[in-house]
């Protein structure tokens, strides 16, 4: 059986802050934002990682390593999923590379006052919204092609940082994003093609019972996303950042390395806590998937 190696600890519980960007965006709920989509997942499978496969890209294998980057881990799973799912449905014609952990975890600690490790989700979304993402690639000043546990501290605590780097990040921000507050939010969310991320002191088993499915045993403050849903025995997939930390013998959909799936309960408990966001285009949410699909 795996053991956990790994950072608990990186999701940074902010009610103020969630309710400060909440006031910030005109319509901050996805309920209102996306009145269409109510009820759009209800009885559907929908496996969104499988665009990696119709986009023929490789989906990364992440471990965030001893550093609770889990936030930053997250939101650059979410932003590459984004992606493999536009091409998928033939809006984007390209990928280049994936998205840089390290950057998104320094712009989610800007400008707090946070000792140790840690972000929030709703802060790093925001972030993003404003001063963009950078991809895994080569730059005159530093070389991001591959994630760095070192680097990812020096950034996350403002140091040793190219401030050049901040101009092309701001060519890749990202565009709407709305707080998601149940479970029926995501399952449709995710029907309609977009993946959520969410922060929470929900922790799981390492071990899956036979249909992939993880209890809620323990406690973390920890960030995840959720990246399809299933119907057979209703559920949602947990994408974590630790790489085979855990044990899943049937892969009846040929889930991804460190996934799991959980109940709808569990992901309304997780919802609910607050700080769960969906991020759509720079019109909204218009609908990327229509009909029930398993690739």
């Amino acid at each position: 059986m795996p053991s956990i190696k790994h950072n608990q600890n990186g999701w940074i519980y902010d009610p103020k802050g969630i309710d400060d960007i909440c006031a910030s965006l005109a319509i901050p709920m996805f309920g209102d934002a996306a009145p269409n989509l109510k009820g759009y997942g209800a009885g559907k499978t929908v496996l969104l990682y499988k665009s990696y496969d119709k986009a023929e890209v490789v989906m990364e294998d992440v471990n965030q390593g001893n550093i609770g980057s889990c936030t930053a881990a997250a939101s650059a799973g979410l932003i590459d999923l984004t992606k493999v799912v536009e091409i998928a449905n033939g809006e984007r014609s390209e990928f280049k590379a994936t998205t840089s952990i390290e950057h998104i975890y320094r712009i989610a600690r800007l400008g707090t006052r946070m000792s140790g490790d840690g972000a929030s989700v709703g802060r790093a979304v925001d972030q993003m919204s404003k001063m963009g993402t950078l991809a895994r690639l080569k730059y005159d000043s530093v070389d991001l092609t591959k994630y760095s546990v070192e680097l990812c501290r020096k950034w996350g605590d403002n140091k040793n940082y190219p401030k050049e780097l901040d101009e092309i990040a701001k060519n890749y921000t990202i565009g709407t994003f709305s707080r998601v507050a149940s479970y029926e939010q995501v399952r449709d969310s995710i029907a309609a093609g977009y993946a959520v991320i969410v922060g929470s002191q929900y922790g799981y088993s390492n071990v899956c019972d036979n249909k992939g499915f993880a209890k809620n045993t323990t406690s973390w403050s920890h960030a995840m996303y959720w990246s399809a849903i299933r119907s057979d025995v209703e559920g949602v997939l947990t994408q974590n950042s630790w790489s085979a930390w855990n044990t899943m013998k049937n892969r009846e959909f040929d889930e991804p390395i460190g996934s799991f799936w959980i109940r709808p309960e569990d992901c309304d408990k997780m919802a609910r806590n607050g700080d769960c966001w969906v991020i759509g285009n720079h019109n909204g949410y218009p609908i990327k998937i229509n009909s029930e699909v398993v690739w």
